[in-house]
């Protein structure tokens, strides 16, 4: 009995240190608006400080001059993908704002990639507007 609870409890050990935070479920906030007229849209600026591809999630880390309560904003992604290798997708935050308000926001906003995988490739280009770099979502 003894050498049985000795071996559940190694096993209880190993399986709690062999997860890592990769394997935690990251959730996405929303979906990306894959529009050309929304692409095109004027929009407030913002400035982005952060980019990265959490597995099927696009984390978005951005601030703005305005009013939290009373501004929306959207991923707003061009309906156009590049014919190179890998794909390409331009995409930009498309923020609107209400109110005369003179605060920086920041905030950090989470975009379901699923819905832009690209038929026959297991990899895509984001092109971030603001951000330095392509991002490569590889699904």
């Amino acid at each position: 009995m003894r050498k049985y609870i000795g071996l559940i409890l190694i096993s209880m050990a190993i399986l709690q240190f062999s997860c890592t935070e990769e394997d935690e479920i990251i959730r996405c906030d929303a979906q990306p608006n894959i529009s050309e007229s929304l692409y095109g849209t004027t929009s407030s600026s913002v400035t982005i400080t952060g980019a990265s591809i959490l597995t099927n999630c696009l984390e978005i880390r951005f601030s703005y001059t305005g009013c939290t309560d009373v501004a929306t904003y959207d991923l707003a992604v061009s309906e156009i993908v590049s014919d190179t290798y890998p794909p390409n997708r331009a995409m930009r935050i498309v923020l609107s704002e209400e109110g005369n308000c003179s605060i920086t926001q920041s905030q950090t906003y989470r975009v379901d990639l699923t819905i832009l995988q690209v038929e026959d490739t297991s990899r895509l280009n984001l092109e971030l507007e603001g951000w330095g770099e392509p991002l490569v979502y590889g699904y």
